[in-house]
């Protein structure tokens, strides 16, 4: 039962309250998409997650069997010791999880793709943010970095510490849409815990 206040509020305005409403862990509902455990996200766009502890562990096993992350992209949480180099990864060598979301703990914003049948337009439209990408405010050399990920919802998505954008294709307005995610999560301008480190990861293509 709805409260008075909300029983009397408007249709818009209830539904604009519910798409808001990004921690909501019910599964159920349109325009929505998300897992059990997970944050509730618009179907294109960008989400908010729960903070995990960045613990190290020694490799991908021990992330699983500590549990799962709290949002698809991984966002937070348990992750390998060494990071990706800030390169564009192939599908022949891709970056694992548990090696990203190092980089995202350094303030990294990482660019994914999943095209079981290829995708080249997205594909280049990631290079092109990546070889022009938005100002880093800490580091001379942005900390963007571009992989695939075969888990990810839909063909295309990025990541930053705390937070995940998503979209169905890179049309201009999408485009437009993940620089400005891109820019405003990179570095001290996010949610990083080690928000200044510049250091390249180890991990290379």
């Amino acid at each position: 039962m709805l409260p008075p206040m909300l029983r009397a509020a408007s249709p818009v305005l209830l539904f604009a309250l519910l798409l808001a409403n990004c921690d909501d862990s019910d599964p159920a509902g349109g325009g929505v998409i998300g897992r059990p455990g997970e944050s509730m996200c618009p179907a294109e766009g960008e989400c908010r997650h729960p903070l995990l502890a960045g613990d190290h562990v020694a490799g991908p096993t021990d992330v699983l069997a500590a549990g799962t992350w709290s949002s698809n992209p991984p966002s937070s949480g348990k992750h390998c010791g060494s990071w990706g180099a800030y390169q564009v990864f192939s599908s022949a060598r891709p970056l694992p999880r548990c090696n990203y979301v190092h980089n995202l703990e350094h303030g990294a914003v990482v660019l994914l793709y999943s095209c079981a049948k290829g995708c080249s337009e997205i594909v280049a439209a990631l290079q092109s943010i990546f070889d022009s990408p938005p100002k880093d405010p800490d580091c001379a050399k942005a900390r963007v970095l571009v992989t695939p990920d075969g888990e990810i919802d839909g063909s295309v998505a990025a990541v930053a510490w705390g937070w995940t954008w998503r979209a169905a294709a890179l049309g201009d307005a999408a485009l437009l849409s993940l620089r400005k995610f891109v820019s405003d999560h990179i570095g001290s301008r996010g949610e990083a815990p080690e928000a200044r480190v510049c250091s390249d990861g180890t991990v290379a293509p």
